[in-house]
């Protein structure tokens, strides 16, 4: 087993501590005024996946964790196991449900993969960055018709949003969730214009599924528009997901919970500036 100094110390490095295999995601060298030098490290550890944060003292010697990582294929599953084959030794493991975790996903017949060894015990699987599926069945969950993926082309990849049909619902699943997306592979924090009012009428109790009920934010002149209780939030009556017309007048939507009970007219609520 190796043994690793404090200026051996970097991110990806795999050592021991308290008995258990972690991962070092930070490692930085301070040296105060006053007192003895340390290393500040954020770890995650490999088996609970849970982060812990420790200050090591300058010369302190850490052991490392015996891990290795082997490029294996993936054959089959086989109840709540997947099955994997080493590509060197042609030895076959059955790794369970939970250590593959969510690349489950991504597995598909003769699929390579990087699985990681703690003590001869598969700890993890790592699929590629990028994997071709074939969709042949798509179960969307109501009220969630939004699907993100990434279509493989010859010559170069691209990010697919799939949208509902209806114009209004794929308004909303562009608003809420593709701007999200967008704005995270650009390197940026997504963020949603809520703004708050108080309502112009009472509304009734809202069924199973959530909803998203275009209305109109009015605030007097003169007044802070940041401030809700100058602003007046009407809700627009609409016949259905198909009502453009409705959806060009409102410059906000009123999103309403599952089951959300009657609301009363004043309350002061949130709205999504649009």
């Amino acid at each position: 087993m190796a043994t690793y100094d404090t200026s051996d110390l970097r991110k990806g490095l795999k050592i021991l501590v308290d008995g258990s295999p972690y991962i070092v995601v930070l490692a930085e060298f301070v040296k105060p005024g006053k007192g003895a030098a340390f290393t500040r490290t954020k770890m995650k550890n490999l088996l609970t996946g849970g982060v812990i944060e420790r200050n090591i003292r300058s010369g302190e010697k850490i052991d490392g964790a015996d891990v290795e990582e082997n490029e294996m294929t993936f054959l089959y599953k086989e109840g709540d196991a997947f099955v994997f084959m080493d590509k060197k030794s042609y030895e076959q493991v059955h790794i369970p449900e939970s250590t593959v975790d969510d690349a489950w996903q991504w597995m598909k017949d003769n699929l390579d993969v990087y699985v990681l060894f703690w003590n001869g015990r598969a700890i993890g699987v790592t699929p590629p960055n990028f994997v071709e599926l074939k969709i042949t069945k798509l179960r969307i969950k109501p009220g969630k018709p939004f699907v993100f993926g990434v279509h493989a082309k010859a010559d170069h990849r691209c990010f697919v949003f799939g949208l509902p049909g209806n114009p209004v619902s794929a308004f909303v699943c562009a608003t809420r969730f593709a701007s999200r997306i967008i704005a995270r592979l650009g390197g940026g924090q997504p963020s949603e214009p809520w703004l708050t009012g108080q309502l112009s009428l009472g509304l009734p109790a809202n069924g199973p599924r959530e909803f998203y009920q275009p209305a109109t934010r009015l605030v007097p002149p003169g007044k802070d528009s940041t401030h809700g209780e100058f602003a007046t939030i009407t809700p627009l009556n609409w016949v259905g997901s198909a009502d453009l017309f409705t959806l060009a007048q409102a410059n906000a939507l009123l999103v309403r919970p599952e089951n959300d009970p009657p609301i009363p007219k004043g309350t002061v609520v949130r709205v999504l500036g649009i």
